[in-house]
């Protein structure tokens, strides 16, 4: 059976998140990689991709999928190249708090861009600030995530 690529990165603040490229585009159908994830712990995944890549990427029932198997989909549409504009940190501090629950008391959460790399990283490193640690602390441990992901950097 072929498996949907993943890396875990506990963050030793409570919240573990595995990090993965979106769903069903690994040669994996799409419920087979949310049911593998789900095998793994992963209670919520979080698309860090717009509608349209969804669609562009033939992940456009994500959504529906998460919900079949009873798991928690979020979406934060970070643009490509995104920096920390106004809009951007409006659009995430909007977001936050249900991302927040998602991963409080150590649920597992699944986050994804397309290829599972830069805005992934990025976003992490954001979260992992959020959870408490300086950006120095959260920009080495998104670094040392290793396996599917592992040229991703913050």
């Amino acid at each position: 059976m072929t498996t949907h690529p993943f890396c875990k990165l506990e963050t030793g603040k409570g919240a573990t998140f595995v990090v993965t490229p979106c769903p069903g585009t690994q040669g994996v159908a799409l419920f087979s990689s949310i049911k593998q994830l789900k095998e793994q712990g992963v209670s919520a995944v979080l698309t860090i991709m717009s509608d349209q890549e969804l669609i562009q990427s033939g992940a456009c029932d994500l959504e529906a999928v998460c919900e079949s198997t009873q798991v928690k989909w979020l979406q934060l549409s970070v643009p490509s190249g995104s920096s920390l504009d106004d809009e951007f940190q409006s659009i995430v501090q909007n977001q936050i708090p249900n991302i927040m629950a998602a991963i409080s008391g150590g649920k597992v959460i699944a986050i994804h861009s397309k290829g599972g790399s830069g805005r992934t990283r990025f976003v992490i490193g954001l979260l992992l600030v959020e959870l408490g640690m300086s950006k120095e602390e959260a920009g080495m441990l998104v670094k040392s995530v290793s396996g599917p992901s592992s040229h991703l950097s913050y």
